[in-house]
């Protein structure tokens, strides 16, 4: 069934929208609720992850940290998704 799924989800390029839901999804649980709040906005493409944050001195913070959170992310998701994090 999984397998059935995963080729419609392709066929249909639904895919890579499924993917940023739940890169979303896990974004919010494993950072917490200031980093949230100063998120803009999150967008994932080609492997790419683009987030938009409010705070100059968060921004410089997460931009020190991205391979971190690139490790985390790919790690709660179960696979490596996610090969660049763009900070912005």
């Amino acid at each position: 069934m999984k397998e059935v799924t995963q080729l419609l989800l392709d066929s249909f390029k639904y895919s890579a929208k499924v993917h940023e839901v739940a890169i979303k999804k896990i974004y919010q649980e494993v950072f917490g609720k200031t980093i949230n709040e100063n998120t803009e906005s999150i967008s994932f493409n080609q492997g790419k992850l683009r987030l938009k944050i409010i705070s100059a001195s968060l921004r410089h913070e997460l931009s020190i940290g991205k391979e971190k959170m690139k490790k985390i992310l790919n790690d709660k998701l179960g696979k490596e998704l996610i090969n660049q994090i763009d900070i912005f």
